[in-house]
C-alpha cells in the first residue's frame, strides 16, 4: 500500500512540473509569437516552441536592437581610450586580417556578454 501511495505522490508532484512547465513554455511562446488574425486556429504550443528561437534571433538583430547596443559599446571604448579612432570600423574587417585570427577576437569578446548584462539591467 505505501509503495502505491509514493508512486500517486511522484505523479502527482511530476504532473505540476508539467503544469509549471507548460505555463513557462506559453509565456515564452507568448512573447515571440505574434498575435493571431481573427479566425485563424491556433498552433499548438509545440510547433510554436520550435519557431521561437528563430523568431527570437529575428527579433535580437532588428537595427532597432543592434545599432543602440553597438553605439552603447563603442561609446563604452571611448570612455576608456578617448584617443581610439572608432572610423575605421565601419568598414568592417581589416583586409590583412586572417580568418582564424578574427576567430580568436572573437573568442575574446566574451567580455560582451558582462556588457549585454549591464544593458539589461537598465
Amino acid at each position: 500500500m505505501g509503495t502505491i501511495r509514493e508512486m500517486n505522490t511522484v505523479m502527482e508532484r511530476k504532473q505540476m512540473e508539467l503544469t509549471e512547465l507548460e505555463d513557462a513554455a506559453f509565456i515564452v511562446a507568448d512573447m515571440v509569437d505574434d498575435p493571431l488574425p481573427p479566425g485563424v486556429e491556433p498552433r499548438s504550443l509545440l510547433e510554436r516552441l520550435r519557431d521561437a528561437p528563430q523568431k527570437l534571433m529575428g527579433c535580437v538583430f532588428k537595427p532597432e536592437v543592434v545599432v543602440p547596443v553597438a553605439v552603447y559599446v563603442l561609446g563604452l571604448v571611448k570612455s576608456f581610450y578617448p584617443d581610439t579612432e572608432l572610423e575605421p570600423l565601419a568598414v568592417g574587417i581589416a583586409e590583412d586580417c586572417k580568418e582564424e585570427r578574427f576567430d580568436e577576437y572573437m573568442q575574446m569578446m566574451e567580455i560582451a556578454k558582462p556588457i549585454a548584462e549591464l544593458l539589461s539591467d537598465e
